[in-house]
């Protein structure tokens, strides 16, 4: 009992059980937020109890009652050594795939469970065993439904918080490693150069390609997937196909073309939703998407210093590759880390016709056309007004970022929104990049469902000659149907 004859809650002796611990240690044994553990503490202590914290953050009982005593007057041991530590459910001791199965799979039978997770249903059973053995996870059978459900509603909520503490302190350890890891190699690696070097008369090309989004998945509305690997992949290739077709359907006579610069304009890879989408080790699978983007963007980088004289490769940061892992820099950011990997393999390759020029992660990027002649200015654009319609309010955001460039920007190219936009911004040309990602249920939520249509744009490509900064352009479709001016 309390000092003043009152008890206290079940909700307040389940946080007495824990003493001593922290208030982020106790929330994570009951799977609820160290905000709702101080207001189970502040009851505690407005009904006569009394605690001491010390310097490390761990809070002691400092009650008139013996602590072991008053819980044993509520039918509950008290056991802060741990003693029967062997017999308690761990939520951080899970893997991601039995997180994801205990959170998200069951109540379901054995033959869900195997086609849930992709494995046997031997393996299932497994699973089940180990989850019931090993981790102490109270699963029981449910014979008249003919279900294996987890026997105890606190089970899935300390997942829900410790277990995914978990996964970001893994995924930030990883991130860090990678970071330094490249940092480390470029020092023992030549940049990748090679200097524009145009013909008077003949024109560069720019091929601006955005928001590809490797890593996310899209289903529409009856559940079928719309937008997954497959889909990554076809639209690199396509992209690639058409920066060599359209170029030659737009130009005739005796004019050629110097350099193409393939302008990577941010979100080639998806660093937010995966926590809360992927079953698998989160590191493993962010180190999937770099993977998958490398071995198509390669592709096109290699397919483009074929059939041109040089490629100027730009590449500028998104935001759904912000990070902020423990120990790396604020350069930290899943494109950035892409880029780099692609420039290493070209380093290595037979390929010596090809420029990269990767900056930090900062919010612009300026890069040279015809050799200096002109200035092209790239922005991911999620700061940007989404509409660039030569209003008052878009020209003055433009003319905002013109102050303190060296060079003045002849050309702006942004992306972030997957629409395509094309208007002239103090008279300076400005280009939203499309995107291959159909519209997903973020969009819809927001309204922006016009993103999603059958006639998919991949990207934007025009050509530059030496007295104008635009001589053709076209909007890349993912069919036969491209858009051109």
């Amino acid at each position: 009992m309390s000092a003043n004859g009152e008890g206290y809650t079940d909700a307040q002796i389940q946080v007495l059980k824990h003493i001593p611990a922290t208030r982020l240690e106790i929330g994570d044994e009951l799977g609820i937020s160290s905000r709702a553990v101080r207001g189970r503490m502040d009851g505690i202590e407005e009904n006569g109890g009394r605690f001491q914290r010390d310097e490390n953050g761990v809070w002691t009982w400092e009650g008139d009652e013996d602590l072991e005593s008053l819980l044993e007057s509520y039918g509950i041991e008290y056991d802060p050594d741990g003693e029967n530590e062997e017999s308690k459910f761990k939520p951080g001791d899970l893997s991601e795939r039995e997180a994801y199965l205990l959170k998200d799979v069951l109540p379901a039978d054995n033959e869900e469970i195997a086609d849930e997770l992709k494995i046997s249903e031997r393996i299932a059973d497994t699973y089940i065993a180990e989850l019931q053995q090993e981790h102490n996870v109270p699963i029981e059978y449910d014979d008249v439904n003919e279900a294996y459900y987890v026997d105890d509603p606190t089970v899935k909520r300390k997942i829900g918080s410790h277990h995914m503490g978990t996964i970001t302190r893994r995924a930030n350890d990883w991130l860090a490693a990678v970071e330094d890891k490249q940092i480390r190699q470029a020092r023992s690696v030549e940049p990748v150069t090679a200097m524009q070097d145009p013909t008077p008369g003949n024109e560069d090309i720019v091929a601006a390609f955005s928001d590809l989004h490797v890593g996310q998945s899209v289903e529409d509305e009856t559940g079928n997937k719309i937008y997954s690997e497959r889909e990554w992949r076809e639209a690199v290739r396509e992209f690639t196909q058409k920066c060599l077709e359209i170029p030659e359907r737009m130009v005739s006579g005796d004019i050629e073309f110097d350099t193409i610069h393939l302008l990577l304009n941010g979100d080639m890879v998806t660093n937010e939703n995966i926590y809360n989408h992927q079953i698998e080790d989160i590191s493993a699978y962010l180190a999937d998407q770099i993977n998958i983007a490398v071995e198509e963007l390669i592709q096109l980088v290699i397919t483009l210093s074929e059939h041109y004289d040089t490629v100027n490769v730009v590449c500028q940061v998104g935001n759904h590759g912000e990070m902020r892992a423990n120990g790396s820099s604020r350069q930290a950011n899943a494109d950035l880390f892409l880029y780099r990997e692609l420039e290493r393999v070209v380093h290595y390759s037979e390929y010596d016709n090809v420029n990269f020029d990767v900056g930090d992660a900062t919010a612009y990027k300026t890069f040279d056309l015809r050799g200096g002649n002109w200035t092209g200015f790239a922005t991911h654009g999620q700061d940007a007004y989404e509409q660039i319609t030569g209003t008052s309010a878009s020209d003055s955001q433009m003319q905002n970022w013109l102050l303190g460039l060296e060079n003045e920007p002849d050309i702006f190219f942004m992306g972030h929104y997957h629409e395509y936009r094309h208007a002239p911004v103090n008279g300076v040309p400005a280009v939203r990049i499309p995107s291959p990602k159909p519209g997903g249920i973020f969009e819809w939520k927001i309204g922006k469902m016009e993103a999603r249509k059958v006639d998919t744009k991949l990207g934007y490509i025009h050509g530059v000659s030496d007295d104008r900064v635009q001589t053709w352009q076209a909007v890349v479709d993912a069919k036969d149907s491209d858009i051109i001016d």
